[in-house]
Order: structure tokens, then C-alpha cells, then sequence
């Protein structure tokens, strides 16, 4: 991955550079950021386009370059008699790498945001709230238990009223309660 950061900056700040059309081969080994035997390499493969006069042509060599090496290595793509390579292998395993540490990253960015407490564990916290759900249901369903004999004794329908949401009210400050320390303490 590193690798690949690098080659795009690389060929990013040289077009940002490209104020010459064309170098000589020194001028374009320090450009590419390689050695002057790797340009002669690439003179060798066709992979330079030169004007009459010896100078590389630095646009058209860029493109026939950017199409024919593997970015991650600098090496040449172009397949081999449709079989794959020892460099598409290669390419695999640098993808697998590349799998691999982003999994390992985002692994530890978890534990980070697990240690700074802006994370939970899933199972505590669903048995929690399976707990209160339970709570809850069981307080309200005792509500009728409570009241019954109070409520049927009184004939006015605003003290009833007041009765039932009474002890609704004092249900949901339990469970209230309850739900503050099982999440915050």
C-alpha cells in the first residue's frame, strides 16, 4: 500500500514538474525517479519514445510507461501468452497484503475507540436491555395488581386518573433508574 502511495505521488508531483516536453535519458532517469540503467531498460523493451535527435520524449514515453508497468513493482503488465505470471501472482499477494493491513488497521482503531469508552461490547449491552425490556414489561403488567382495589373503591373519574398516572410515573423513574445504572454505572 505504501508503495503504491508513493508511485502516485511520484507521478503526481511529475506532473506537476512536466514543464519540459523532452530530456535526455539522464534528465529522464532523475525525473522518473529511477536509475539510469532501469531507463536504458526501458529504452531496450520499447518502452521510450525518442525524437531524432536522441531526446525522450516525456509525454508519450509517460503514457506508453503508466500503461506497460505494474505500479506497486515497476515492472512490465503486458500478459504473457495469456497465462498469468509469476508477476500477476505477485500482484495477488500484494492485493492480500493490502486486505490484510487494512483489516488489521481498522481492528485497531476499534480496540482505540473500545478503550476511549466510545464503544461497547454487543452482548453485555443487548443482555441489558433484553433485562430492562423485561423489567418494564413485568412492572406495567403488575400496574392493574396495584390499583385494582384502590381504583375500585373511588368514584372520581380525576382522582382514578391521577392514580393510574401516578403509579405509571413512578414505573417509568425505576425503570429509569434501572437503565442509568445498567448503561452508566
Amino acid at each position: 500500500m505504501v508503495v503504491f502511495l508513493v508511485m502516485v505521488i511520484q507521478s503526481m508531483t511529475r506532473s506537476w514538474r512536466m514543464a519540459k516536453k523532452y530530456m535526455s535519458q539522464a534528465e529522464f532517469s532523475r525525473y522518473r525517479g529511477v536509475s539510469r540503467a532501469t531507463v536504458t531498460e526501458y529504452k531496450k523493451k520499447g518502452l521510450l519514445v525518442f525524437l531524432e535527435d536522441g531526446r525522450v520524449d516525456v509525454a508519450a514515453s509517460e503514457a506508453r510507461l503508466d500503461s506497460s508497468l505494474d505500479p506497486t513493482r515497476g515492472g512490465d503488465r503486458s500478459p504473457r501468452d495469456g497465462k498469468p505470471s509469476a508477476k500477476d501472482s505477485s500482484s495477488e499477494l500484494a492485493k492480500e497484503k493490502i486486505n490484510e493491513l487494512r483489516l488489521k488497521n481498522e481492528k485497531q482503531s476499534l480496540e482505540v475507540e473500545r478503550l476511549a469508552g466510545r464503544l461497547i461490547e454487543k452482548d453485555p449491552t443487548a443482555m441489558a436491555a433484553f433485562t430492562l425490556a423485561r423489567n418494564a414489561l413485568e412492572s406495567l403488567l403488575a400496574i392493574p395488581d396495584r390499583l385494582a382495589s384502590l381504583v375500585a373503591a373511588e368514584t372520581d373519574e380525576a382522582k382514578v386518573h391521577e392514580l393510574m398516572t401516578e403509579e405509571i410515573r413512578e414505573v417509568a423513574n425505576e425503570l429509569a433508574e434501572k437503565a442509568e445504572g445498567m448503561f452508566h454505572g
